[in-house]
């Protein structure tokens, strides 16, 4: 607040005597003119003008340490964000490198298994495909197909079960197996 807000305000609350009103308004006179700011004479060669530039010398002194000092924060910054990059892209190599361990040994899995003929390389790459893109629904897909047997497969399943039926038959009727044999030579002729 200035002191001609004030004394504004100090008018607007006291009443001064009109015998006395002069007087206040030579002190209010004298009141602005002391506090009126005075404009500062106009610098001189000799007069301080040097100062100006001896703050811009020591300014510019205090701002080399802090360029420096940006510039060393800058390259560090730099290394660091390419530290992380190089460390990132390693994890992601990583990853990428454990999902096809975790893909070939699922589909070794599967064909080992009989749930996906060994032979079979367009079905190979299409489970490869499936397992890439969402592996656990790909897994879930393979454990629930059943066994493939190969031909090999069902004629020697054919035949133990042929011998068991055999064996079994000729438990209960002995002449079952001559019969079985008479008509094998029977049908070889």
């Amino acid at each position: 607040m200035t002191i001609k807000e004030l004394w504004a305000k100090l008018m607007g609350v006291v009443t001064v005597p009109d015998e006395k009103k002069a007087e206040f308004e030579a002190l209010q006179a004298s009141a602005d003119k002391a506090f009126t700011p005075q404009p500062s004479p106009a610098p001189t060669p000799g007069n301080g003008s040097d100062i100006e530039a001896i703050v811009a010398r020591a300014v510019a002194a205090a701002v080399e340490p802090l360029k420096a000092d940006n510039a060393a924060l800058a390259t560090a910054l730099k290394e660091e964000a390419d530290a992380r990059k190089q460390a990132t892209q390693a994890l992601l190599d990583k990853q990428k490198a454990d999902q096809a361990a975790k893909i070939d040994a699922t589909l070794k899995e599967a064909i080992d298994a009989g749930k996906i003929p060994a032979l079979a390389e367009d079905q190979k790459g299409l489970w490869k495909g499936l397992l890439e893109k969402d592996f656990d629904g790909a897994k879930k897909a393979i454990d629930a197909l059943p066994v493939v047997k190969s031909n090999a497969q069902q004629q020697q399943q054919q035949q133990q079960q042929q011998q068991k039926s055999s064996s079994s038959e000729q438990a209960e009727d002995p002449g079952a197996a001559l019969r079985a044999n008479a008509a094998s030579a029977f049908a070889n002729n």
